[in-house]
């Protein structure tokens, strides 16, 4: 993981909690049931998706694809199960409405 000091992280972390939205899954893989988390940012304007995808990219070296929905929305998706303990670690509730670092 990179430096969490970072303008960027600070940027991702406001994008994250004002257009995402945590989602969890229940998933069958080889006849084994798990729960996956995902994080899932929609907007109208694909730029944005851009950017969030880009920042995604330099902080947490994960690349992500962009989807256009059918609503005419741009929504990208990152897996979070790894990355709540760390928000966690940080004080930084994606949950719940914006809540920044105390």
């Amino acid at each position: 993981m990179k430096n969490f000091t970072n303008p960027y992280f600070s940027y991702w972390t406001g994008l994250s909690q004002s257009d995402g939205s945590l989602k969890k899954h229940s998933c069958l893989k080889n006849n084994k049931s798990y729960e996956q988390i995902t994080l899932e940012f929609e907007v109208k304007d694909k730029i944005l998706v851009e950017k969030f995808q880009k920042i995604t990219n330099s902080v947490f070296s994960r690349n992500l694809k962009i989807f256009q929905r059918a609503k005419g929305t741009w929504t990208c998706h990152i897996g979070a199960k790894k990355l709540l303990p760390i928000f966690d670690k940080l004080d930084i509730d994606l949950k719940d409405l914006p809540n920044p670092p105390r």
